[in-house]
């Protein structure tokens, strides 16, 4: 099955309505939309959990700022693809998982410069992790 082209948006409050929503698509969707209501409500634990279960995580947050400080959110934001810790299957055999995130937003209206300070931030902090 083609899970690719369906990104489910978390639009919800809590770790445990996300958890559900996961459990109950399960291989039928590939991506999860985490948007700022669920972001604020559970920070990077959200996107560790779609990373266990081998989902991409499209990170929905519309950064618009200074493009120090935009560039600054976006390489945190890659950075959530650094190993925390190695999941393991039922066996205890680790498993390949995805990292981090798939893709984020940014507003343009930021300019130029902020569009270009994020993208490059992003390459560097991806390079810097592998």
């Amino acid at each position: 099955m083609d899970n690719s082209k369906l990104i489910v948006a978390l639009d919800v409050d809590t770790f445990e309505e996300a958890r559900g929503l996961i459990e109950t698509l399960g291989e039928t969707v590939g991506t999860y939309k985490v948007g700022s209501q669920l972001f604020t409500a559970c920070g990077p634990a959200v996107i560790r959990h779609l990373n266990a279960n081998g989902k991409k995580v499209f990170l929905d947050l519309k950064w618009h700022d200074i493009p120090n400080t935009v560039a600054n959110a976006v390489s945190a934001a890659v950075g959530l693809g650094a190993e925390v810790h190695s999941p393991v299957d039922e066996n205890k055999t680790k498993k390949d998982v995805e990292r981090g995130i798939f893709m984020c937003t940014i507003h343009t209206l930021g300019g130029q410069e902020m569009m270009e300070r994020a993208a490059a931030a992003a390459r560097e902090r991806a390079d810097s992790l592998g």
